[in-house]
């Protein structure tokens, strides 16, 4: 079948893959989708809007790849910290499906910016696990994330994933909580001597006041084919997860200790839900991490695939002619 292709990872999958985007992305070529209006004091995503928002055939190339470049880059992490059982690239194919279910996905926006920060975080805590000096590591975390906050600010709250794998991988050092805090204002220091050169501190404290302050004001989207994939995807989320779960006994410490660190993430992306605003809709590409490295990792697992294969095959045609029809 189709997905068996992709138990494997050559340089031909990925080209397939390419391509495979270029087919979920083609209706976005021809008739671009807009890019989402900056919400919230969001300095880089807004210059970012300014600087293209008058070319979307531009923001949707760079949209395209953008999740190409995170669906390659969470393959690669998860297959080097060994949280599949082999070296596959069905987590790139999976990730590229559900990074583009929708048609106002098709574009750049700031969750696929946020989510390829988030991915380098990632790789930062992983790399850090029992290395005798992880300051580096955790520092480059922390500024990561002011970094993705620029785009959207709710990333900000993710500054707690840095903190609960200090709790999760068991690190007692003050040094390294204090590492991620400097990390985390670095960045914000010098905007605030930027805001404070052009006299616009006032102005920006009370923007950040005013978002901070009324974070549960979120609408939801309540039509038909967004309830219908997003209900699909969390369903492979639950299977996935699930399965995960039942495994976890079977791997070593340090594996088990980065699939439980996922775990937290999805909570957090839960607790963050209310706190994005017109964004929600978008908000939820951040499952996209978690569900394409668990359903990955599922499908890698059993041997008799066919209904599962079939299940996707169908959800990816989906996919397509929603978009074509419906872009």
């Amino acid at each position: 079948m189709f997905l068996r292709f992709f138990r494997s990872s050559f340089a031909t999958q990925y080209i397939l893959i390419s391509l495979v985007g270029l087919l979920l992305w083609g209706h976005a070529f021809f008739h671009p989708p807009l890019m989402p209006v900056p919400e919230g004091p969001a300095p880089l995503y807004s210059f970012l809007y300014h600087l293209i928002s008058g070319y979307p055939l531009l923001a949707v190339i760079l949209g395209y790849l953008l999740v190409l470049g995170s669906s390659f880059f969470l393959n690669w992490l998860i297959t080097r910290h060994e949280l599949v059982i082999k070296n596959s690239s069905l987590t790139a194919l999976f990730f590229i499906f559900l990074a583009s279910y929708l048609p106002f996905l098709l574009t750049i926006h700031p969750i696929n910016i946020s989510v390829l920060f988030f991915l380098i975080i990632v790789k930062q805590l992983f790399g850090s696990y029992n290395k005798d000096e992880s300051l580096e590591y955790i520092y480059a975390a922390g500024f990561f994330v002011s970094i993705g906050s620029f785009f959207y600010f709710p990333f900000i709250l993710f500054f707690f994933f840095i903190l609960l794998s200090f709790i999760v991988f068991r690190s007692t050092s003050w040094r390294d909580w204090m590492s991620a805090v400097i990390g985390l204002l670095t960045p914000w220091l010098f905007l605030a001597v930027y805001y404070f050169c052009f006299n616009k501190i006032g102005y920006k404290l009370d923007e950040y006041w005013q978002f901070i302050k009324i974070p549960l004001h979120t609408p939801f989207n309540t039509s038909t084919v967004f309830l219908i994939f997003s209900s699909i995807i969390v369903f492979g989320l639950v299977v996935g997860l699930f399965n995960n779960l039942s495994h976890l006994s079977e791997k070593t410490i340090e594996i088990r200790k980065k699939n439980i660190l996922l775990y937290w993430f999805i909570l957090l992306i839960i607790l963050t839900f209310p706190f994005a605003g017109n964004m929600q809709d978008y908000h939820f590409q951040f499952t996209v991490i978690a569900i394409s490295t668990f359903f990955s990792s599922y499908m890698l697992q059993q041997r008799k695939t066919f209904v599962a294969e079939l299940f996707s095959i169908l959800f990816f045609i989906a996919i397509v002619l929603n978009n074509l029809i419906f872009g």
